[in-house]
């Protein structure tokens, strides 16, 4: 997995790692994010960081759904770094490679690559048109867009952001 900047087209080697306490205060001081993240601390909460760096690119908190109703992961929260969000962004494919890795994870959990998200309308299109995600309705007192990576879309985000497959390719 790498980053790309975007001013010197170098590629920056990425990893993604659970969070750790350790994380939450540095995460409220830097600035960089707007959600709070301490609201989180008990979830499975995930960062992204240059392989050898301590800052934060992004964070992505999940939810494991094993009933069978829903059968997914679902992505709670996703957020990039401040400095590498908009036109003038610093790095490039931050959030690309927390959705392959949320892809990769959701086949680990036994969920084919399925991923789940409700996200907020003006970003529904970002998700549609660059990562492949699927609009499924909206409704039941849900606030944004409710959408979702099938299989066949996740084996597209984890091969193009991970450079790894999920098990259901080889079937």
């Amino acid at each position: 997995m790498y980053v790309e900047d975007l001013k010197t087209n170098e590629k920056w080697e990425v990893t993604v790692d659970k969070i750790s306490n350790k994380d939450f205060p540095k995460i409220k001081k830097s600035g960089k994010f707007g959600f709070d993240w301490d609201k989180h601390k008990n979830e499975e909460v995930y960062k992204i960081s240059i392989l050898g760096t301590i800052e934060i690119l992004g964070l992505m908190c999940v939810i494991d759904h094993p009933e069978p109703q829903y059968d997914c992961l679902e992505i709670k929260l996703i957020e990039i770094n401040k400095d590498h969000q908009g036109k003038d962004k610093g790095l490039d494919r931050i959030g690309g490679n927390l959705l392959g890795f949320a892809a990769l994870l959701s086949d680990q959990y036994g969920h084919e690559g399925f991923l789940a998200l409700i996200v907020k309308s003006k970003r529904a299109a970002l998700f549609h048109e660059k990562y492949g995600f699927q609009y499924i309705g909206s409704g039941g007192g849900v606030a944004g867009e409710r959408m979702m990576s099938d299989t066949i879309n996740s084996i597209k985000l984890a091969k193009e952001y991970t450079d790894k497959s999920i098990s259901d390719e080889t079937k």
